[in-house]
């Protein structure tokens, strides 16, 4: 059968040019996508899923058994093996759930085809077995919190494009945080003072909510008052917006090349930060994790120099104080960050906070800790909470 009627067979009618070659190729050659031995040896060998694992193998039957769907899924496989992650993502596979038996378990598959290269990558770069477990593993988290949330397992497509970016080895793990090695891709600069070693966020672009907030965040639509960041250096200034207890000031400040400095700009190397679901964030933990993140990171990609820790992230609102405390290890968490606004649509802490949330209304959100108590609470009463990024630059990991 031909691609384009095969594709179309599972509601598919558009498809990169280059996947009719592939397809041709896959057609003729034998696969091993869902292949029961191959996932046993991957198994065997990075315990990916423990106790999930007759799931996944029931999966892969599953979609083995609807050839249509096999050959498709396999020729996206091979296609997709070379790409960077954000294109991979790109390439249109079956919705599941629609009709088409085994469609649930596409993502996944490709996902585990990936593992042998990017185990390959992984430990020509130095990182021993146990890391490697620990960075696969993410896939049976992520297939849980899946499971939590919509009763299915399997991957929507922003978890597909999440899991094929931890594959793609520009980010490691290392006990609590993954690590992305990226860069700072910000609208904003950070200064420092030469003297008191002040660093404020100016930033460089953008349109403002008056209370400083990104302009068409949640509750941040009105453009009365809104303005327009402006930015000028030269040799002599810095101009801008600065940026204030994680609020942009609507009044341009001046500061003198001779008394402040740039310290971070946008395609600076930087470790973002990403926190996997029900991580610990106690300060010996959160420590750790910088500590050898840094020294792992400084050993196996020694071509990449930080100089920040990055994190973007509804943990660091700064309107979580004032609803669960400054003692919160979530607060103590953020007040490590120097914030500044990034849009928001004040949903990012829904799938974390609330795993099971169906849009049906704030006042349906269960109530069955303290913290879920807190932000129902706190959207009840029309606010929001709104996601803010941060740098962190004073610790002393980085330049260890």
């Amino acid at each position: 059968m031909e691609l384009k009627a095969l594709a179309a067979s599972l509601g598919i009618t558009e498809y990169p040019e280059g996947l009719e070659a592939v397809y041709r190729h896959t057609a003729t050659a034998k696969s091993k996508l869902a292949d029961p031995e191959e996932l046993a040896r991957l198994e065997a060998e990075y315990q990916i899923f423990g106790e999930l694992f007759p799931t996944v193998q029931k999966g892969a039957e599953e979609l083995r058994g609807n050839e249509a769907l096999f050959r498709y899924t396999a020729a996206v496989a091979a296609y997709v093996e070379p790409l960077p992650w954000h294109i991979a993502r790109t390439v249109p596979l079956p919705k599941p759930f629609d009709g088409i038996k085994g469609s649930s378990w596409t993502t996944i598959m490709i996902l585990l085809s990936l593992v042998p290269k990017s185990a390959a990558f992984f430990t020509d770069r130095g990182l021993d077995k146990a890391e490697i477990k620990l960075i696969f593993g993410d896939l049976c988290a992520s297939l849980k919190n899946e499971y939590a949330k919509t009763g299915s397992y399997f991957f929507d497509i922003s978890q597909f494009g999440w899991s094929l970016l931890i594959l793609s080895g520009e980010m490691t793990r290392h006990g609590v945080f993954f690590f992305h090695r990226a860069s700072f891709n910000s609208n904003a600069v950070i200064l420092k003072n030469k003297q008191s070693g002040e660093r404020l966020p100016m930033m460089t672009k953008g349109s403002f909510h008056r209370s400083g907030e990104i302009l068409g965040s949640a509750g941040c639509t009105d453009k009365d008052g809104a303005f327009e960041a402006e930015y000028y250096e030269d040799e002599s200034i810095f101009q801008g917006h600065l940026v204030r207890d994680g609020v942009a000031s609507p009044t341009l400040s001046t500061l003198k090349k001779e008394e402040w400095e740039c310290v971070l700009r946008t395609e600076d190397n930087v470790l973002s930060l990403h926190i996997p679901t029900n991580s610990s964030l106690s300060p010996e933990d959160i420590q750790a994790s910088f500590r050898e993140g840094v020294a792992r990171i400084k050993k196996c990609f020694p071509e990449f120099s930080p100089k920040a820790f990055y994190c973007h992230s509804w943990l660091l609102s700064t309107s979580l104080e004032s609803m669960i405390g400054e003692k919160s290890k979530i607060v103590q968490f953020g007040n490590r960050f120097l914030r500044f606004p990034v849009l928001s649509n004040g949903l990012g802490h829904m799938s974390y906070v609330f795993p099971s949330y169906k849009s049906t209304g704030w006042q349906d959100l269960p109530e069955g800790s303290s913290l879920q108590r807190n932000l129902k609470a706190h959207y009840l009463s029309g606010k929001f909470i709104l996601e803010s990024a941060g740098v962190i630059m004073d610790d002393p990991t980085l330049y260890q």
